[in-house]
């Protein structure tokens, strides 16, 4: 086979770090362009993006030759500059150290995607931690909660 080909969903999430509803609604449109263009520069398309004050959900096709950890680093490293250049009051801003990626199949995709595109409504009812947990479970992801926050 001449050709390395592939076409992978990922349902990638994480959260600022401590949860502290630190995305607000000035910076979430210009937040999620930046997200976008740092993630389609890394060759990983984003299908969708969502989220609410205090962590977002990408739905993006992992590129042939990339790594999902070295997607989150650069996002997470530059998406944090830009906020403190942008806000200088927001000095706590962060992400936390972890995040949670999982496959998605094509005959889920819109389901997916309609789902990160409604994080707002459904949180209105359940914290991150909740929906976290959840999504652990849903995708058999073993985890010891004493390790999960930060």
């Amino acid at each position: 086979m001449a050709q390395s080909l592939s076409n992978l969903l990922i349902h990638l999430v994480f959260s600022t770090k401590y949860r502290a509803p630190l995305i607000n609604a000035d910076m979430e449109p210009e937040l999620y362009l930046l997200a976008k263009s740092i993630v389609r520069n890394m060759n990983a398309p984003v299908i969708e993006i969502g989220g609410t004050e205090d962590h977002l959900h990408f739905l993006l096709v992992l590129p042939r030759t990339g790594m999902i950890s070295d997607i989150v680093r650069n996002l997470k490293s530059v998406s944090t500059r830009w906020v403190k250049e942008k806000d200088p009051t927001q000095t706590t801003f962060g992400w936390q150290r972890g995040y949670a990626a999982f496959s998605v199949s094509h005959s889920t995709r819109n389901k997916v995607a309609e789902y990160i595109s409604l994080q707002k409504k459904l949180h209105e009812n359940r914290s991150f931690q909740d929906e976290y947990r959840l999504l652990l479970k849903m995708h058999e992801v073993q985890f010891d909660e004493n390790f999960v926050w930060d």
